[in-house]
C-alpha cells in the first residue's frame, strides 16, 4: 500500500511539473473509457471470480501522462454445497458487491496512436458488501459492509480506441461475526476473514483523446 500511494504522488508531483511545459500537443486533452471485465482473487480467497464494469474520465497533462478517475462495479460470488451433522444438504451462496472511486495517473510509452503501451498507480475508497446465504452476519441487513482505503497498480496497451488492462487492486481484509453453533449445542460467535484483493482482467473503449487535427495552411 505504501508504495503505491508513494508512486502515486511521485507521479502527481511529475504531472504538476509537466503541465507547465509548452510545445505542440499532438493528442486531445480530455478522453473517456468505458470497460468491461473479469475479476479472480488469487491465493485461497473463498470467492474466486466475478464480473467489472467501469467508468474512467480521464485529463492528459501531456501526451505520456494522464490523470485518470475511476468509478468500478464488481459483482462476485460463489456457490457451494453444505452438509449438516445429520446428512442433510443445502445450496448456499458466497457474494460481494464492491463500489469504488479511485483517482491516479497512468504514464504512455509511446506517441503511437495505434498502439500505446501503458502503466499506472492510484489510490481511493472502496465500499465493499459481503453477505453469505449459509449465514447472516451480525449487522441489521446480515451483510458485511465496510468503506476501505485501498490502492491500485495496473499496466495495459491502447490500440487506436480500444483498451486492454490488468489491475491489481490492494483492498485491506474485513473481519465479520456471526452466530452459530458448536458441537456440544453451544451458541458461539465466530468470524469471518472476507479477503478483498482482487486481479481485474478489462477490455474497453475509449472516446476521445485521439490525434489532434491540424490546421493546413494556405499559401496565397
Amino acid at each position: 500500500m505504501k508504495k503505491i500511494v508513494s508512486l502515486t504522488t511521485m507521479l502527481f508531483a511529475f504531472a504538476t511539473l509537466s503541465f507547465a511545459q509548452g510545445g505542440e500537443r499532438q493528442f486531445q486533452k480530455f478522453k473517456g473509457e468505458i470497460s468491461l471485465g473479469f475479476a479472480t482473487f488469487p491465493g485461497n480467497s473463498s470467492i474466486k471470480s466475478g464480473f467489472i464494469f467501469a467508468l474512467e474520465p480521464k485529463f492528459l497533462i501531456m501526451d505520456e501522462l494522464a490523470l485518470f478517475g475511476r468509478f468500478e462495479t464488481n459483482l462476485l460470488f460463489k456457490e457451494y454445497t453444505t452438509t449438516d451433522a445429520y446428512g442433510y444438504t443445502s445450496d448456499e451462496v458466497k457474494l460481494k458487491i464492491y463500489e469504488s472511486f479511485n483517482v491516479g495517473a497512468e504514464y504512455y510509452f509511446t506517441k503511437n496512436y495505434k498502439v500505446r503501451p501503458f502503466a499506472g498507480v492510484g489510490g481511493g475508497v472502496f465500499l465493499v458488501a459481503a453477505a453469505n446465504s449459509e449465514h447472516d452476519y451480525n449487522t441489521t441487513d446480515g451483510s458485511a459492509t465496510k468503506v476501505k482505503f485501498g490502492g491500485l497498480a495496473r499496466i495495459g496497451v491502447e490500440v487506436t480506441h480500444f483498451r486492454f488492462a490488468v489491475e491489481y487492486n490492494l483492498i485491506p481484509n474485513i473481519k465479520a461475526n456471526y452466530d452459530d453453533v458448536d458441537n456440544n449445542g453451544n451458541y458461539i460467535v465466530r468470524t469471518d476473514v472476507i479477503k478483498n484483493s482482487y486481479i481485474g482482467i478489462k477490455a474497453g473503449v475509449c472516446f476521445g483523446g485521439g490525434p489532434k487535427e491540424r490546421k493546413r495552411r494556405h499559401r496565397g
